[in-house]
């Protein structure tokens, strides 16, 4: 062990450093730890919780939370990060893994499987290839995560119990800081102390504590420490130097505590010790205090416990009452609002008015102010009234004007101007808002009050008034809002409403027109106008800015449409011929002029607000100054980089809301792929696009490639969500933008939205195959019916031509036998019965074939007309009888026809052979099913005995054809019975 003291080679200087350092709202105080993980998320460690951030939202956990979030403990006091995982320690709560995917815990180790730690703390933690090293305040430990073994590491030879501060490594030894004792090597190959190293004399190890460690080379740290910066460098044996004072320029700074410490990407040196924060540049000698660009208070700075500066290059302050994020560059904007020394504020800046490098006089809506830049002081002149500008007389005095009138600013004395210049006592009460020196003898200054223009000869000590009313140099609007020099003698007043183009030599004016390309509509309410090169550019209030060539010809007009971020346009700041800087009512607007595009700086940038005042806007070397409500801000257009870097976009988090109040609620950054249920609701996608720089104006975009043929511009918003989308397979592409509109890579999300079990393919096949065995058993059907229809006809056509026949050939018959015989009657007389019989027969095959009768009611009156003449000619009573059921029921035409043809042959038969009185016949219907009983009061006759006839046969044969049963009940004596029933 070697011990160097350096002494100071030469005395150093100290400055001051400008940078933007905003709060980040995340909740708790008190943070102690930070790490930034490989997918770009930010792993804070507060007192209360642990906390997963990603530059807009955070999820936390600590004890005692739902299983996704719970943790053993809740004052986290390390983290460090694993292949697969984030591990934490808190206070008692012994070791926790997360899993980076899912951000869930998978894993908790109890604080009692450490030998001899007791309730003591565990204090730093670090991981190794496939091992986790725990340093506690009772010695070092390890883990191994493939077998879940906890293993006690005894540095033998300390001479104490170590409270181990911090741990580190180099190649293969660990390099142990211990509190009150000092550093020591230990070889993870032999398991055994390489070396070791007092950082003072032993008196003074007793109260030495290591607070950071931070890797300057691949073999050395810094160490803050309660003696300052140390620095410790390791050989390849493991041996161990300690250097005491590597900075002796910085002993101002590092003569107490070093709280926290880290070196960026440019190797620069960022501390902290009780009173401040400080960077000591890479290769200089020196070192600055830090301060905010933005705050006149800084005292969060006094109190950084931990610096952490991430991959970007940007530092991130732990401090007690926050979490802070510096943006590691030079200031690019400056905020001036309340004094640092005292309560003086500027609640409404109007005209700014540079006087030097460090001092700027600003008009306000209360007083008129000083303020010193550098040290941010301000001091006000007066307090008593509202002041509109400021400008420099041709003799470099000062000349402040108010409601009043026109002063001179004797330090802080306001002189009369007719006192001072006596040519302007006609127009002392005038307020002016514009100055410009058109010559060397002239300025033209604008006035407030409706009283036109000024015209200044400082030499002759003459003063013009130009009016409405003038002869010559004639305005059209008394109502002033600014003067522009286009060249010498050569000038533009701006009014309310036009625009007036005046030479000063020849003494003529001329009002310049500038309509809307749509409308005989003019552009009115002009602000501010500049020339960049060979362009002009003309502010016109609610129109945005309007572009015009040489000879006032519009070219363009910059509007919303093109960019703007808002039409209500002030002052116009032209920058080096390549900048247009545009005041609004919605933030800063800066123009490319080489490409025409226009970025957007806002409040969350620096600025002082997002609304400016139309007079307030000036440049002065290499600054811009504008400002409004809550003071100004002085721009340094050289630092304004762009953001390169884009958003580091995951798909994080997607929730389904369920029906009952159920619902999902997943994360997983590295899915492609998720199933929503059939009955889901509505579906939430939430995207991470970190960008720890401007988190707020990150912008999103998506587009569903089955849905939409471009893409949907959610602005800022970080989730969509989806309802009512039918069952499928959808892509969902995502585009993250920075507040540069730079873009990183594009995300893609499969979504599967299933079906419900009408909607799957199996339920619309058995459909369709339902449909088509539907229509083809119609169709079957249709053909048996036709057929049967066919049919029908057919044997109607056979039984018309075989009776038609047979009755035309008796006919015939008969005739010719009249004619052969004298006695012919008897002959007539059969023809006649025989067309009768034909005449029945086509009459009873018509009714038939009539769809309209087909009710049993129709049938009845069909039996009815032909059997009743019949039994009443034969001195036969013929009653029917029909229940209300059945005179309805339908019946089909061969049904009709053969059940009319059964009743028939009963009747004939019953009138032939049973030489009865009565014939009934009943009809019912049972069970939708019509049932025909014919009954005589006949002779009757055995059935067993009889042989069966025609009739009987034709019956049989009937009643099967339309699927009817018969059952014939008879005996000698007691009548006949005919039963017949549907089957």
């Amino acid at each position: 062990m070697t011990l160097v003291c350096l002494l100071p080679l030469s005395a150093a200087s100290q400055g001051k450093s400008m940078y933007d350092i905003t709060q980040v709202h995340i909740p708790g105080i008190n943070i102690r730890c930070i790490t930034e993980d490989r997918n770009g998320f930010l792993w804070i460690g507060t007192q209360d919780d642990l906390i997963r951030f990603d530059s807009r939202s955070f999820k936390l956990y600590n004890k005692g939370r739902d299983s996704k979030t719970s943790i053993g403990g809740s004052d986290i006091r390390d983290i460090t990060e694993s292949t697969d995982g984030i591990w934490v320690t808190s206070t008692q709560g012994g070791l926790d893994k997360i899993n980076k995917t899912t951000s869930n815990p998978v894993l908790h180790i109890s604080q009692s499987r450490f030998p001899q730690l007791g309730s003591r703390t565990i204090t730093s933690l670090l991981h190794l290839d496939t091992i986790l090293y725990i340093g506690t305040e009772k010695g070092l430990y390890s883990y191994h995560l493939a077998t879940n073994k906890i293993r006690e590491i005894l540095l033998v030879g300390t001479g104490v119990v170590p409270y181990i501060d911090k741990l580190a490594s180099s190649k293969n030894h660990l390099i142990v800081a211990i509190r009150n004792w000092g550093c020591l090597s230990y070889d993870l190959k032999t398991g055994k102390i390489a070396d070791s190293c007092l950082t003072t004399t032993h008196d003074q190890t007793k109260h030495h504590r290591f607070y950071a460690m931070a890797r300057e080379a691949n073999n050395q740290w810094l160490l803050g420490t309660s003696k300052g910066i140390n620095r410790l460098t390791i050989n390849e044996n493991g041996r161990l130097r300690f250097q005491q004072t590597p900075f002796p320029f910085a002993k101002d700074g590092l003569n107490t505590d070093v709280y926290a410490l880290d070196i960026d990407k440019s190797n620069n040196i960022w501390f902290s010790n009780e009173n401040n924060l400080f960077k000591i540049e890479a290769g200089a000698n020196r070192y600055d205090v830090i301060q905010n660009a933005r705050e006149t208070s800084v005292s969060f700075l006094s109190n950084v416990y931990k610096i952490y500066c991430d991959k970007a290059g940007n530092l991130w302050l732990c401090c007690q009452i926050g979490l802070f994020f510096l943006k590691n560059a030079p200031a690019a904007m400056l905020t001036y609002h309340q004094s640092n020394n005292s309560i003086t504020k500027i609640p409404h800046a109007y005209y700014l008015q540079p006087v030097n490098d460090s001092i700027v006089l600003v008009t306000a809506e209360n007083g008129l102010y000083k303020v010193n830049t550098n040290i941010r002081h301000i001091e006000a002149i007066d307090e008593t009234q509202a002041y509109d500008f400021v400008f420099f007389d041709p003799y470099k005095k000062l000349l402040v004007s108010n409601k009043t009138g026109l002063k001179q600013l004797q330090g802080h004395s306001l002189i009369p101007i007719q006192k001072v210049y006596p040519e302007f006592r006609p127009f002392a009460d005038y307020t002016i808002n514009s100055a410009v020196k058109i010559n060397n003898t002239h300025i033209v200054m604008g006035t407030e009050n409706n009283n036109g223009i000024l015209i200044w000869n400082f030499v002759d000590h003459t003063v013009e008034n130009i009016t409405v009313q003038s002869k010559q140099m004639q305005l059209d609007n008394n109502s002033i809002q600014t003067i522009y020099k286009i060249r010498e003698n050569i000038f533009c007043v701006l009014t309310e409403s036009s625009l007036i183009y005046m030479d000063y030599t020849t003494k003529t004016s001329k009002r310049i027109h500038f309509y809307r390309s749509t409308s005989n509509e003019e552009y009115a309410l002009f602000f501010d106008m500049c020339r960049i090169r060979n362009t002009y550019y003309l502010s016109s209030y609610g129109n945005g800015v309007l572009v015009l060539d040489t000879n006032f010809h519009i070219k363009n007009v910059i509007s919303t449409e093109r960019g703007l971020s808002n039409n209500g346009v002030y002052k116009l700041l032209p920058w080096k011929d390549s900048l247009l800087f545009m005041t609004t009512n919605l933030g800063l607007n800066v123009l490319q002029v080489k490409t025409n595009s226009i970025r957007h700086y806002y409040k969350s940038d620096g600025l002082h607000g997002d609304v400016f005042e139309e007079t307030s806007g000036n440049i002065w070397e290499n600054r811009i100054y504008a400002g409004g409500p809550d003071g100004f801000t002085m721009i340094y257009p050289d630092h304004l980089d762009a953001n390169p870097s884009p958003p580091l976009l995951y798909i994080n988090n997607l929730t389904i809301d369920l029906p009952n109040n159920n619902n999902i609620d997943t994360i997983n950054t590295e899915a492609t792929h998720f199933s929503i249920p059939a009955d889901a609701l509505q579906t939430n996608i939430y995207f991470s696009g970190i960008n720890y720089i401007n988190p707020e104006r990150t912008s999103y975009v998506y587009k569903i490639s089955e849905l939409h043929t471009n893409w949907v511009n959610l602005g800022t918003r970080n989730f969509i969500t989806l309802m009512g989308i039918s069952p499928g397979t959808y892509h969902l592409q995502v585009k993250a933008f920075n507040e540069d509109e730079v873009s990183g890579e594009l995300k893609e999300l499969t979504l599967v939205f299933l079906p419900r079990w009408y909607q799957t393919w199996w339920f619309k096949l058995l459909l369709i195959l339902l449909t088509i065995g539907g229509l083809y058993g119609t169709y079957r059907i249709r053909i048996y019916q036709l057929k049967q229809v066919q049919n029908f006809r057919n044997k109607l056509a056979s039984d018309l031509h075989d009776d038609l026949g047979s009755t035309m050939n008796s006919v015939k018959v008969y005739a010719s036998l009249a004619l052969m015989e004298k006695q012919s009657d008897k002959y007539l007389y059969k023809v006649k019965e025989t067309v009768q019989e034909a005449i029945t027969g086509i009459r009873d095959m018509i009714w038939v074939l009539d769809d309209q009768k087909d009710t049993m009611e129709h049938l009845l009156a069909r039996v009815n007309s032909f059997g009743k003449p019949l039994c009443e000619a034969n001195g036969i009573s013929f009653k029917q009888q029909c229940s209300d059921e059945a005179r309805d029921h339908k019946l089909g035409q061969e049904e009709r026809r053969n059940l009319y043809m059964i009743q028939k042959e009963a009747i004939n038969n019953a009138i032939k052979y049973a030489a009865g009185t009565q014939i009934t016949i009943d009809i019912i219907v049972r069970r939708s099913k019509p049932e025909i009983i014919i009954k005589d009061d006949g002779k009757g006759f055995d059935p067993a005995q009889s042989n069966e006839g025609n009739g009987l046969k034709n019956m049989a044969r009937r009643v099967k054809e339309i699927k009817y049963t018969v059952r014939i009940n008879s005996a000698p004596g007691k009548g006949t019975s005919i039963h017949l029933q549907k089957a």
